[in-house]
């Protein structure tokens, strides 16, 4: 999970959670939270195996920035 305080941001995953995204597949969620600074904040982005949506082949690494473009392809509609 990844939440910011404001709108939505670019999504950085270290190194363990790219690793982690690609060994668990589909197993895998990444849940981007938005407004954490308020009482409502809201998931506004769900996606099931990250590294096969936004990775595109892309192996071990130091860090992955899923850019803000992908994730709004992404946004919850609920």
């Amino acid at each position: 999970m990844k939440g910011f305080i404001k709108g939505l941001e670019p999504v950085c995953l270290e190194q363990n959670e790219w690793a982690q995204a690609r060994q668990r597949g589909d197993d895998y969620w990444l849940y981007v939270v938005e407004h954490c600074e308020t009482e409502k904040p809201a998931v506004a982005v769900r996606v099931q195996n990250p590294a096969a949506v936004f990775g595109g082949g892309v192996g071990k690494l130091q860090r992955f920035q899923i850019k803000l473009s992908q994730l709004r392809e992404h946004t919850s509609k609920e």
